[in-house]
């Protein structure tokens, strides 16, 4: 029960995180809800476990910790990615259970990417990404965040999968239920 609630008020803290990003339109609102949607599909239906959760929430701190120490954020998702495996691989490593590293894949995606876009759109400059163009600050405090959505998507497809692989565990522990009731 707990994990569920923490899963969705990380769905929630995303939500939040992209409601303060300038150039907000409704197709890019309607995107996002689309890729947030699988995430609340598996916090709230998946049989998750806190500690998958918060080791999730720990990889994204991590990833925060060392944009912090060595900023500027990365205008490329291949250090969030890294993050984020790295958690999963040690749920994976220390429960044996691959659905619960595939929920802190999940917690992290959506960490990392709420941090990156708090930090480039409301941050110090140091953190953001300069490339030359009339005004680079302010071009890509809009432009470098886009970069995440890939990030989100990966959860989001995590996430399909998580919820799928949950109902072919229901559906097959409620035959064997069924069978064994029979016989």
């Amino acid at each position: 029960m707990t994990a569920r609630l923490i899963g969705c008020l990380l769905v929630c803290g995303m939500a939040l995180a992209a409601a303060f990003r300038p150039v907000s339109s409704v197709g890019e609102a309607v995107v996002l809800a689309a890729l947030l949607l699988p995430y609340l599909g598996a916090f709230l239906y998946g049989r998750t476990h806190i500690s998958a959760v918060a080791m999730g929430f720990a990889a994204g701190l991590l990833w925060l910790d060392l944009v912090v120490i060595l900023p500027p954020v990365p205008d490329s998702i291949g250090l969030a990615v890294v993050f984020t495996a790295a958690g999963a691989a040690g749920t994976a490593a220390i429960t044996r259970r691959p659905a619960l590293a595939l929920h802190t894949a999940a917690a992290a995606a959506v960490t990392i990417t709420a941090l990156a876009w708090l930090l480039l759109t409301r941050g110090p400059a140091r953190f953001v990404p300069l490339h030359p163009g009339p005004h680079p600050l302010a071009q890509n405090r809009i432009e470098v965040p886009d970069h995440y959505y890939w990030l989100l998507l990966i959860g989001s497809v995590l996430s399909i999968g998580l919820v799928v692989a949950t109902r072919r565990a229901a559906a097959t522990s409620s035959k064997s239920l069924v069978g064994s009731s029979t016989s």
